[in-house]
């Protein structure tokens, strides 16, 4: 545990899987003089880890100053040549969001208000690995798995289209990429939330978009 700028505590290197192929550590940011704060679920982009700045020196402190408790996991983002081997990595993230609001009353969270954000990839890995998509069972998870009603979900500058150059890997198993990885398809079988969906002026050049 360390203390952050502006009354915001850190707490780091949390386990929520005992799997030792990939990371899978969270930090949980909070102020401990606010309570009844929402849990945030915040998952990061590919390429970077938790520790990255755009989330630990910024949006994570941020939102706790304001009063949620925000848990920031690492998850595995590794591509592979399979999308099923992606796909399944991605089920994993609903470890994480099973053990934020297992423990999010502990920094002092109202447990029943929950916001998944994703960024990026990690958009794509709420989405397809605890966020809508019923997923696969995870028998590593340190905490039970459990279903979670979400009360709204960010999803920032997620590729929804699979419009750039890493998808092109798939070939002829792009459709099947899309249908589990974008969200359209389970929006009718989920609970009505609030879906935000953000663009950022880099992204809407490089994934080829319509005005941000």
């Amino acid at each position: 545990t360390s203390p952050a700028d502006e009354g915001v505590t850190t707490v780091e290197g949390l386990e929520y899987r005992t799997d030792r192929t990939a990371a899978h550590l969270l930090d949980v940011y909070y102020s401990p003089t606010v309570s009844d704060g929402p849990v945030v679920v915040l998952l990061h982009g590919g390429g970077v880890d938790r520790s990255f700045g755009l989330y630990s020196g910024g949006l994570a402190p941020a939102l706790a100053e304001r009063g949620a408790v925000v848990f920031v996991p690492d998850w595995d983002d590794t591509f592979g040549d399979e999308p099923d081997v992606l796909i399944t990595r991605h089920d994993g993230t609903g470890c994480a969001i099973s053990y934020a609001v297992a423990h999010a009353a502990d920094y002092g969270a109202d447990t029943e208000r929950v916001v998944l954000f994703g960024h990026s990839g990690g958009a794509h890995a709420v989405v397809a690995g605890g966020g809508l998509r019923e997923t696969v069972p995870v028998t590593d998870c340190v905490v039970e798995p459990a279903p979670v009603a979400a009360d709204g979900l960010v999803l920032w500058d997620g590729d929804w289209m699979l419009s750039s150059s890493p998808w092109d890997r798939y070939d002829t198993e792009l459709p099947g990429m899309l249908e589990s990885l974008s969200l359209w398809g389970y929006l009718d079988e989920t609970p009505v939330m609030p879906i935000v969906l953000v663009s950022a002026a880099g992204s809407r050049n490089e994934l080829q978009r319509f005005g941000v």
